[in-house]
């Protein structure tokens, strides 16, 4: 019963601030979603009805970038492209876990400037419009959106790498990386996913002026602008998802990146098992780069002698 009447009044809550926002496809999409505890199904209903009210919405923008052309040849080298991290509180108020993740990515840069943003630094490289800082001041912009819509208006003006605070970087950072257009970690298709597993949001990059990070920062500003509040929680996804299919340039930028190797989600997996001499060994012979990491589980609990005690202790030799 109480599971029943926790569906009822989300359904009132988030179904009728759908209905009033963006009608009546995406509010019945959205209780779908509630009802069905989430099903693959309903899920992929979600995303085809907020893709397709986003085309009808946003159509003059598609049509302005539709014809534009990749601009970047891949040969081109950013040997100096900055690495950008984003935690909203500053260094000294970071977790044990993400300052582990902090030393993992300094050291792994090499030439590339790794720069952490804060809520006190962030307006000398952000110049957002006085109505994306007053939404967030009020409350009706969440940090998460915050840091999407951050993302693509600094890889569109200086390029490099965004890393989420809670990427671990396991090696060197391969130079080819700098060298694309636009870059995410991709994996094999899912049809579950709104991005299919072909990109994600916590790490992407790319060339400054790049094309889909432009016409993510021009849809973000547009959509503040209506004043209306974020129409998922996966908007950003939704919102690559939009541009790729009608923006055959940013399929073209999407598709030349390359598979990549390893498990992304490994570190994550395994994170609480003891530290055996074959753990670690499976450890170092992890083909990824990058892990990401759910920083807000309570690792405080995790035993000592786990993978994540090591990591901690031991990220500057590892």
């Amino acid at each position: 019963m109480d599971t029943f009447v926790v569906k009822v009044k989300r359904s009132l809550k988030e179904g009728v601030e759908a209905f009033r926002h963006f009608g009546w496809g995406v509010a019945f999409s959205h209780v779908s979603c509630i009802w069905s505890n989430e099903s693959t199904k309903s899920i992929q209903l979600k995303n085809k009805t907020i893709l397709t009210y986003l085309r009808r919405t946003y159509n003059t923008l598609i049509e302005q970038y539709a014809n534009k052309e990749r601009s970047f040849d891949i040969s081109h080298k950013g040997d100096s492209a900055p690495v950008w991290v984003f935690w909203f509180q500053g260094e000294q108020q970071m977790p044990e876990l993400i300052r582990a993740c902090q030393r993992s990515r300094i050291r792994a840069a090499g030439t590339h400037p790794v720069v952490l943003l804060d809520k006190d630094n962030i307006k000398k490289y952000i110049s957002f419009p006085k109505e994306v800082w007053a939404r967030f001041e009020e409350g009706k912009l969440r940090v998460q959106h915050l840091a999407d819509m951050i993302r693509v208006h600094l890889l569109r003006q200086y390029g490099g790498l965004w890393l989420d605070a809670s990427i671990f970087c396991h090696r060197q950072i391969p130079e080819e990386i700098f060298s694309y257009p636009f870059y995410s970690l991709k994996g094999k298709y899912l049809p579950d996913f709104v991005s299919g597993n072909q990109w994600t949001t916590f790490l992407i990059g790319g060339r400054p002026n790049n094309l889909l990070c432009s016409f993510l920062d021009d849809f973000f500003m547009e959509w503040i602008k209506s004043g209306k509040p974020f129409i998922d929680y996966f908007m950003f996804d939704c919102a690559i998802a939009l541009a790729y299919e009608t923006i055959p340039a940013v399929k073209e930028e999407i598709d030349i990146v390359p598979e990549s190797e390893g498990d992304y989600y490994w570190l994550n997996q395994r994170l609480s098992q003891p530290a055996s001499g074959a753990l670690l060994k499976e450890f170092k012979d992890e083909a990824s780069v990058f892990y990401k990491i759910a920083w807000n589980k309570d690792w405080g609990r995790v035993k000592q002698g786990t993978l994540y005690e090591y990591l901690i202790n031991n990220t500057d030799s590892e």
